[in-house]
């Protein structure tokens, strides 16, 4: 009798996935193991800054869930590396290169210790320099009127470095940003709370004229003449000093329009970690 029922719990084990069989002398019971991974975190997406970015998800609502794992790679395929848990839902990646492509992937783990797969989304992004700075009028003071994006200094508005320079129109009482560079264009992109608010330069839009009136509150989108990106914040305008102050990103990956938020592609991800 006994040998019968060990087969005949033998066979219930095989056929249903979760059930362990305790087997004593005196007595057998059953018990429930919880074999399957957890969900799958979805909504994943990421902002850019400097040396750093921070990913960000939607929560998981479920009994068993315990924390999530964040995960990093060079390549899109993998393989990912672990960069972090935690229970909250985002995590700040920092220690970064400015100008290189990361790829990032979320997967979250229950109480029983079980994992999903890594989220679907196939999501990369672009660590930028960032800062803040103040220029002055140029025909004022021309040797403090210019900056340059990739030296992250202010310059002549002459210099051969100078991506845009600040110019005070004395009539009709308005600061201008004025591109630096025959081949440098410019473009208001509005009113905008912080940089943040700027995630991809923008194709078309660029001023006829080569400068762009400098609006407090607002920001502004460059091209630069050799094919690098920056958006230009206006945080201060002075004209009993001549003076602007402005924060500023700046894409130091050549070519690429990329200035907070990557783009999501609906693409499944290998799991490969």
């Amino acid at each position: 009798m006994k040998f019968s029922k060990i087969i005949k719990f033998s066979l219930i084990g095989l056929m249903m996935i979760g059930l362990s069989v305790l087997s004593g002398c005196d007595n057998n019971s059953t018990k429930y193991v919880d074999i399957y991974p957890a969900s799958v975190p979805s909504g994943v997406y990421t902002v850019t800054g400097d040396r750093q970015v921070t990913i960000y998800w939607s929560a998981i609502v479920e009994h068993d869930f315990d924390y999530y794992v964040a995960w990093r790679s060079d390549y899109p395929a993998g393989p990912y590396e672990d960069i972090g848990s935690t229970e909250e839902t985002s995590l700040v990646d920092d220690g970064l290169t400015n100008g290189h492509i990361y790829y990032f992937a979320v997967s979250s783990v229950d109480t029983h210790g079980n994992e999903s797969d890594l989220s679907y989304e196939m999501i990369f992004d672009t660590p930028r320099p960032e800062g803040s700075s103040s220029l002055r009028d140029f025909q004022i003071y021309p040797e403090n009127s210019g900056y340059s994006l990739e030296n992250e200094r202010v310059v002549p508005y002459d210099d051969a470095s100078c991506d845009f320079y600040v110019d005070y129109d004395n009539i009709l009482n308005v600061f201008f940003i004025v591109a630096g560079r025959p081949l440098t264009d410019v473009q208001d992109f509005g009113y905008t709370d912080n940089l943040n608010d700027v995630d991809y330069a923008p194709l078309d839009g660029w001023s006829d004229l080569g400068y762009v009136e400098a609006i407090l509150g607002h920001s502004y989108v460059l091209w630069t003449a050799d094919d690098h990106y920056a958006v230009v914040r206006i945080t201060g305008l002075s004209k009993g000093t001549y003076t602007v102050g402005f924060d500023f990103a700046y894409q130091v990956d050549l070519g690429n329009r990329e200035l907070k938020i990557a783009p999501t592609t609906k693409i499944k991800k290998p799991v490969s970690r």
